[in-house]
């Protein structure tokens, strides 16, 4: 889609007329692969063999979740295969409906597998447990072994971390935060709120990238030579540089209602 798009998300309190204007900013943790289960020939890719697929119309296709197994003194990573309840026929919603179903299917238990994962994941991810084989699937997380020239074991940059923790996104969204606040929606008597939602908070920038600016407020003047607030006129108002980033993980708030609205452990 081509044009200018305001915002990204909208939350509006109608008890309060207070608004949330929502930038999401959520590069994944990781990306489940996408199988497809091939017919009759079950074994064809035991050994990795090449395989034509000439379509994919009424294949049965699904998610390969890693997942623990085993006791707690012999546990290993195992690849888990969950297909969908319908084969693919090229509709534009058809894995919007394979997943919404797969999702809700609670005997299937794709939905806990899939957290257990996660959370692992991203404690991989936050703690740099490289000796976690699924470390190295999350973003990030770089590739496995040294460079020639150096010991690094990473030759990734913030570009690929996962949710705030990704720099870009981190650097746009201080920009897109200030346009938010000029919106003509600041006009029609709605006090508005604005941030950043995303799937997880910046585990591994925050000190660098989100602490620095958490306190920063700003105004805005036309005057020249402003030192002071006591150069301004009276009663220009001040807005918090964000009033929260919003996180399944954690949230960093400046505002008591987005506090309590966006209260995921209440």
């Amino acid at each position: 889609m081509q044009g200018e798009e305001p915002v990204d998300l909208v939350v509006y309190d109608r008890e309060n007329n207070t608004a949330f204007l929502a930038e999401v900013k959520s590069a994944p943790l990781f990306t489940l692969p996408l199988a497809v289960k091939l017919e009759p020939d079950e074994d064809a890719v035991d050994e990795h063999t090449e395989v034509t697929l000439a379509s994919f119309r009424g294949a049965k296709m699904g998610l390969m979740v890693p997942t623990i197994v085993g006791d707690a003194e012999d546990k290993e990573w195992e690849a888990v295969m969950y297909y969908f309840s319908r084969p693919y026929d090229k509709s534009d919603d058809y894995f919007i409906h394979a997943l919404t179903e797969l999702v809700a299917d609670e005997e299937l238990g794709f939905l806990d597998t899939y957290l257990q994962t996660w959370v692992r994941a991203f404690t991989a991810y936050t703690d740099k447990t490289k000796d976690d084989n699924i470390y190295w699937l999350t973003g990030g997380c770089g590739k496995p072994g040294t460079r020639l020239w150096s010991h690094a074991t990473s030759i990734s940059d913030g570009k690929t971390s996962v949710g705030m923790d990704r720099t870009d996104d981190i650097k746009k969204g201080v920009y897109q935060l200030l346009k938010l606040r000029m919106t003509d929606v600041v006009n029609e008597g709605i006090d508005v709120k604005v941030g950043i939602l995303s799937n997880a908070h910046a585990a591994r920038h925050y000190d660098d990238y989100i602490s620095p600016i958490q306190n920063v407020m700003w105004l805005i003047s036309d005057l020249e030579d402003v030192e002071t607030t006591d150069d301004l006129p009276a009663g220009t108002p001040v807005h918090n540089l964000y009033d929260g980033i919003i996180t399944f993980t954690k949230s960093y708030t400046r505002d008591g209602w987005l506090q309590q609205i966006f209260d995921f452990n209440g």
